[in-house]
């Protein structure tokens, strides 16, 4: 190269854009001079149909691998020949239709991808018409592309689920960052080059992940579980400021109603003596595991139908959601629980959260987990279903294993017309099971995906288990015992991981068995804590890891690895 071509700006100009194009493209510019490429550059309308091409070619790619096959591609929005697109059926398509139609080899499954230069319209009646055709049976889905992360969340906000009704998301972001860490080869093939380590990544663990904030919640639901006189209760309440908390991510609630935000008022002496009782209150808010999250417009079982692909799975996106439920315990002593049981329908409460590190769940698709164990002990349970809507929504099979004092404590009723428990507000289209009688944890886990064949139920005390789970899957004992037995008699064959959560001599009983069995073990540990953010201290653990011999749950966890717990020296309550 001459000296006066290194220094011409527009050679300089002309040899990056070269330097930037995958190698398919570069071979096809070689002839071409500079005003050529130029030109070409400023042709934003083939432009786009290349970046579309572009991730079709990486969505394939990543599909070839579940063995998902491009089904069919509309001409008219892709460059369908620049990165070696098969199309069996290559025809015009109309403009409102899909960029490229994905199906899964053996069965209907079908990807509808659209991009965001349609117009909003078109797009809002393609997602409709697809989900009135598919009449929620989830075989055929409508995906959009969107250019980053940060497009893929304010489209997917509670708040716009509407304009793609029951649809899916995917990043450009994250679509590239998949392909090359799932078929490196092949997609450095299509001419794109590998993303920089030091670029930021986003994986499915972290997608929509936000900082902690203060927030109000609008209380929906405060129904008894177990009878009139039984202690537990599940809390449902709306708050879309929570959307991006994952599992198994906590949040602090406060027990009592938001008072007054700021102002001043006159109040009389009478009133201002009255005000002051003498009963003990609350003044620090209580840490709690999400049990459930519900999405706009998705009914509450759609998982029980919904089938992706496991790798794609770890990139795609509903949207956002915008109610959850908490399960809680009254504890004779407990203040904040008492005072939680007295929240009525539409009362505002102050949260914060999302707090503790989230779980990766792609690592466990990468890794090759076929299965997946969830061991629960009376509340304990209630935050892994959170866990277990997400490892389904990956397509990775579940089996469940429950621990509770009486199965009388796991039934309740949609109206149980208990004074100042407003359980009649449940939605049917959140709760599937309508006015009927609903076991906690059971149906919480058939609704997420899991078969009644995966359910186990220990328990103390006798009762009517006809119809709850079968016969073989339920036994009067310890769920440590329970799960010990089902793994003398299912050696597993297969790679597996599981989790645990409940008291701590339960948790630490379950690491001994998976020890012996060579299971990697994975625990949610459960800790008083006055802050959740890792300044108060309350809430360390003796670890290996942890500094100075200590982690705390609210910020290195609530999840660890079993084998960092030094069990003998926890505190056994």
């Amino acid at each position: 190269m001459l000296a006066d071509e290194s220094t011409d700006p527009e050679t300089i100009r002309l040899r990056a854009v070269r330097d930037l194009m995958p190698e398919p493209v570069r071979a096809a510019c070689v002839n071409l001079s500079g005003s050529d490429i130029g030109k070409a550059c400023a042709d934003t309308e083939r432009n786009g149909r290349t970046y579309r091409a572009f991730c079709l070619a990486m969505i394939e790619l990543i599909l070839k691998q579940d063995d998902w096959c491009l089904y069919r591609i509309a001409n008219d929005h892709v460059e369908s020949s620049v990165f070696g697109l098969s199309c069996p059926t290559s025809t015009r398509q109309p403009g409102n239709a899909a960029s490229a139609v994905f199906m899964s080899r053996g069965r209907q499954h079908k990807f509808f991808v659209y991009f965001p230069q349609q117009d909003q319209g078109a797009l809002t009646t393609a997602a409709e018409n697809i989900a009135e055709r598919d009449q929620n049976s989830f075989k055929q889905i409508a995906v959009l592309i969107t250019r980053s992360v940060r497009e893929m969340q304010i489209r997917g906000t509670a708040a716009n689920a509407p304009a793609w009704k029951r649809g899916f998301f995917m990043a450009f972001d994250q679509i590239r960052e998949r392909c090359a860490a799932t078929c490196p080869d092949a997609y450095q093939r299509i001419g794109a080059p590998l993303p920089r380590s030091d670029s930021a990544r986003v994986s499915s663990g972290d997608t929509t992940r936000q900082g902690i904030a203060s927030f109000p919640a609008r209380i929906l639901a405060n129904v008894i579980v177990g009878g009139k006189n039984s202690p537990y209760r599940k809390l449902r309440f709306e708050a879309p400021d929570l959307a991006g908390i994952v599992p198994p991510q906590f949040i602090m609630l406060a027990t009592r109603p938001a008072g007054p935000v700021g102002g001043v008022r006159e109040v009389s002496w009478q009133e201002f003596k009255t005000s002051f009782s003498k009963a003990p209150v609350t003044y620090l808010k209580r840490p709690f595991g999400i049990h459930r999250a519900f999405y706009n417009g998705f009914p509450a079982d759609y998982l029980n139908r919904l089938c992706l692909p496991r790798r794609a799975a770890t990139i795609m996106h509903t949207v956002t959601p915008d109610t959850f439920e908490v399960f809680y315990k009254v504890l004779p002593a407990g203040k904040g629980t008492r005072e939680m049981h007295e929240l009525k329908q539409d009362t505002v409460i102050d949260m914060i959260g999302p707090l503790g590190q989230p779980f990766n769940i792609r690592k466990l698709v990468d890794d090759g987990v076929r299965e997946v164990h969830v061991i629960g002990g009376g509340v304990g349970m209630a935050p892994l279903i959170f866990l277990v809507q997400a490892l389904r929504f990956c397509s990775v099979p579940v089996k469940a294993f429950i621990g509770i004092e009486s199965l009388d404590r796991l039934r309740y009723r949609q109206k149980t017309g208990a004074p100042g428990i407003a359980d009649d507000s449940f939605d049917p289209a959140l709760h599937a099971a309508g006015g009927a009688d609903v076991h906690m944890y059971v149906d919480d886990l058939k609704q997420t995906g899991v078969d009644r064949a995966s359910i186990h139920v220990s328990y103390d005390k006798t009762g009517d288990i006809r119809g709850i789970v079968p016969p073989e899957n339920h036994a009067q004992g310890l769920v440590s015992d329970l799960y010990a037995r089902y793994l003398e008699k299912h050696a597993a064959d297969k790679p597996v991981v599981a989790f645990a959560c409940g008291p701590t001599p339960m948790m630490h009983a379950i690491h001994q068995i998976t020890r012996q069995t060579n299971t990697r073990l994975y625990v949610l540990m459960e800790k008083r804590m006055a802050c959740g953010i890792g300044v108060c201290l309350s809430c360390v653990c003796r670890t290996t890891t942890g500094r100075g011999g200590y982690s705390r749950v609210c910020k290195e966890g609530p999840l660890f690895d079993a084998n960092e717990i030094l069990w003998h020296e926890q505190t056994h309550s």
